[in-house]
């Protein structure tokens, strides 16, 4: 028999857990080296409820991300000049003239020009 939370548990049934216990958990997972299988199989957890739970809580920090953006050139608020391709079926392209020979030609092999 195991212990969780200082409580012996049964072998026979499933173990219900406190959703303040999850984070924890899931801590004890990921430093007990064993897969997610062979830890809720010890501790008598769900492994669909576990696994779950793990999902809910990854995405929940993810929320809580901040990814800082750093702009490297400044932007101008002057347009780029471009020349407009407009093929026999009406499809018009915008191309920048600011764009590479190599670029405008895989381009107009993407577009099937």
């Amino acid at each position: 028999m195991e212990t969780l939370n200082g409580s012996t548990l049964s072998t026979s049934r499933i173990t219900t857990v406190n959703q303040d216990a999850w984070p924890k958990l899931i801590s004890e997972w990921q430093s007990s080296g064993e897969s997610q299988k062979e830890f809720c199989k010890r501790l008598n957890l769900n492994l669909n409820t576990f696994t779950y739970i793990k999902g809910k809580l990854s995405i929940k920090k993810q929320k809580n991300t901040f990814i800082p953006l750093t702009i490297g050139k400044e932007i101008s608020s002057k347009p780029i000049p471009n020349i407009i391709l407009e093929n026999a079926a009406g499809m018009k392209l915008h191309v920048s003239l600011t764009a590479t020979d190599e670029n405008i030609i895989r381009l107009l092999k993407i577009a099937g020009w």
